[in-house]
């Protein structure tokens, strides 16, 4: 943001955008993208549109759609509480509002336990992760990368039918009911709905 606050840009300025970035990551990857990760979480419904047309499917969210930034640079949400699965213009969400950032002190033995209020929910957990943990511009990478082995380790031994895919394939599991990556027996389905509630 230029100035503060900030204000809505044009729809077709929007579309211009995206339809430069996609051609951009199509040039780069040679495929389309399908997931979209909002900077700073912060991206409007004629955002949403855009990605839409341009065939992202889903959406990277921390539950919230931030709109805009206050006169200080707080971001603004719109109210909007999304859900795994909820449709966001077209593209479906995504929440990752989980963090593992070993640069800013979050260690395996700190972060592994969160693992069970996911399985209990049936939820779905996407760790929110920078490379700058990992690469020469963090001093500490090596221990990062400890740090990061010790946290699949655990969930490993916690969860030994964990299941690790990419933020796409979730996508695909989800949109598509894959019955097995999604609870579907009532038991299941009965048990998420208590915990969720509780």
């Amino acid at each position: 943001a230029r100035e503060l606050p900030t204000t809505e840009h044009a729809e077709a300025l929007v579309e211009a955008e995206v339809a430069a970035e996609v051609a951009i990551f199509r040039q780069l990857f040679n495929h389309a993208p399908a997931v979209v990760v909002p900077n700073t979480f912060a991206w409007t419904r004629a955002v949403e549109r855009a990605w839409a047309r341009h065939g992202l499917r889903y959406l990277v969210t921390c539950g919230r759609r931030f709109v805009a930034r206050d006169a200080a640079g707080k971001l603004i949400d719109d109210g909007a509480v999304l859900r795994n699965g909820d449709e966001c213009g077209g593209p479906l969400c995504l929440v990752r509002d989980a963090y593992f950032e070993p640069v800013k002190g979050h260690l395996a033995r700190d972060t592994a336990p969160m693992l069970q209020n996911y399985i209990d929910c049936a939820r779905p957990l996407l760790f929110e992760t920078h490379r700058c943990n990992f690469t020469a511009l963090n001093p500490a990478a090596e221990q990062a990368f400890a740090e990061l082995d010790a946290l699949i380790a655990a969930l490993l031994e916690q969860c030994p039918g964990v299941r690790f895919l990419s933020t796409e394939k979730l996508g695909d599991a989800i949109a598509s009911d894959d019955r097995t990556v999604i609870a579907y027996r009532f038991p299941m389905r009965f048990r998420a709905w208590l915990q969720r509630a509780s």
